[in-house]
């Protein structure tokens, strides 16, 4: 009994007392606590897996260099040739005979639009034109009914003194 709780004291004071791990040495070639370990590599289980991923990596690869040599053709500049009557300075090209394609008018409906809408605006500046004469008639027309107002309400307004009647 005495030893069991000797025992546990001691790891008691071993747990209360800290004791740091020696710092890894930078010559050794690795910092870290420890390095993980190299793990093999797994090969797959069955050849049908593996001659399918080769077979798709080399169809990929294929997809890839005929996209390469479109992008090439793409890219490739390539002069016409010149024409036949350069090579032979003594046959010129024929004139053309027939007579060249005089193009028709198309008749397009905006033109007539454009026509009717000019003469509808026409129509209206007269009638506005119209409109303001007639407010400028009726306009002089009630400031002359109004002046001749005014100076006959003027009229009633001169004081005439009525003579006094007389006394005897």
């Amino acid at each position: 009994l005495q030893r069991k709780i000797q025992r546990e004291r001691e790891e008691e004071e071993m747990k209360r007392h800290f004791k740091a791990k020696p710092l890894p040495n930078p010559n050794s070639g690795f910092v870290g606590i420890n390095p993980p370990p190299e793990k093999p590599l797994t090969q797959p289980h069955t050849p049908l897996v593996l001659n399918r991923s080769i077979r798709s990596r080399e169809l990929f690869n294929h997809r890839i260099k005929l996209e390469e040599e479109r992008e090439k053709k793409k890219h490739n500049f390539v002069a016409a040739g010149l024409p036949r009557t350069t090579f032979q300075p003594g046959r010129l090209p024929e004139p053309n005979r027939r007579k060249s394609t005089q193009p028709l008018d198309p008749g397009l409906k905006s033109d007539k639009q454009a026509q009717r809408r000019a003469s509808f605006d026409a129509m209206l500046r007269d009638k506005e034109n119209q409109q303001q004469l007639e407010q400028d008639y009726l306009e002089k027309q009630r400031k002359l009914i109004e002046a001749r107002e005014l100076r006959e309400y003027r009229k009633t307004l001169v004081h005439k003194p009525l003579p006094l009647p007389r006394r005897p």
